[in-house]
C-alpha cells in the first residue's frame, strides 16, 4: 500500500457513507482536526489488511473493491462477500478488547482506503453524540447481517 493524500473527492466519498451521512455540516468542517488519519492506493491483488491483526483503525474504502475472506481452522479459504466503495467495514471490532481483524480483505481493482486511529475515533464519537449513535447504528447492522448470513449457512448445512 502507498500512502497518498486525500483529496476533494475523496472527502466527498467520506460523508456519504451510513456513518457519516448525516453529520451536522458544522462537524464536516472539523471533522478532521478531530482525527488522525492515513490515506492508501491499494492496487490490484493487495492485501490491504490481513486477518489476525490488531484492530487499531476506523477503515473506509473510498473507492475500489475488496475481497474479504477467512481463514478457517482447517485451512480453508472461505470467501465471505464483497464490499464496494463507499463503505466503512469492521467497524464492530474497534473498540473490542485485544480484538483482531477478522478476516482478510484484498483489493480485487484498485482502490482507495482511509484509516483513522483508534483513539482519535473515539474522542470524535465522545465529543459528539450524534456520530456516536451512527456508530452504534452501524455496528448494530454489522452485527445483524452477521448473524443472518450465520442462520443462513446453518440452515443449508442442516438440509444437506
Amino acid at each position: 500500500m502507498e500512502k497518498i493524500t486525500l483529496n476533494e473527492t475523496h472527502k466527498e466519498q467520506l460523508f456519504t457513507i451510513p456513518l457519516l451521512r448525516d453529520m451536522p455540516s458544522l462537524l464536516q468542517v472539523t471533522f478532521f482536526d478531530y482525527l488522525d488519519t492515513a490515506t492508501y492506493a491499494v492496487r490490484a491483488g493487495e492485501i490491504a489488511i490481513a486477518q489476525g491483526i490488531p484492530c487499531q483503525h476506523l477503515y473506509v474504502l473510498l473507492d475500489g473493491l475488496l475481497n474479504v475472506e477467512i481463514i478457517d481452522g482447517l485451512g480453508n479459504r472461505v470467501q465471505i462477500e464483497h464490499i464496494e466503495a463507499p463503505r466503512s467495514f469492521a467497524t464492530p471490532h474497534l473498540f473490542a478488547p485485544d480484538s483482531r481483524m477478522p478476516a482478510t480483505f484484498t483489493a480485487l481493482k484498485d482502490s482507495v482506503l482511509f484509516t483513522a486511529t483508534k483513539e482519535s475515533t473515539f474522542r470524535l464519537l465522545n465529543e459528539n453524540p450524534e456520530l456516536l449513535k451512527s456508530f452504534l447504528s452501524v455496528v448494530g447492522n454489522c452485527n445483524y447481517n452477521t448473524v443472518s448470513r450465520f442462520n443462513a449457512l446453518l440452515c443449508s448445512t442442516e438440509k444437506e
